[in-house]
């Protein structure tokens, strides 16, 4: 959770239709436009029973280091 003092425009012009049916298939075909990207260390989803299935909700978490990234593994609950 995130909390601000300051009001923060949070509204983005990104276009979701863009990204079509396969997101991880979008995601790939994004990155192979850098050459600098280091091994471990692309986007990833791990979908909840289906790939490419919505959900009502989504988690978002973002890694920054190289390390933890490679060690950091989804227990289910």
């Amino acid at each position: 959770m995130v909390f601000f003092k300051e009001k923060i425009n949070l509204t983005s012009n990104f276009q979701t239709n863009s990204i079509g049916a396969d997101v991880n298939k979008y995601l790939n075909n994004k990155e192979k436009e850098f050459n600098n990207i280091k091994e471990g260390v692309k986007k990833r989803i791990i979908w909840f029973k289906e790939d490419n299935k919505k959900t009502p909700i989504s988690i978002i978490y973002f890694m920054v280091f190289l390390q933890v990234q490679k060690k950091f593994v989804l227990f289910p609950i």
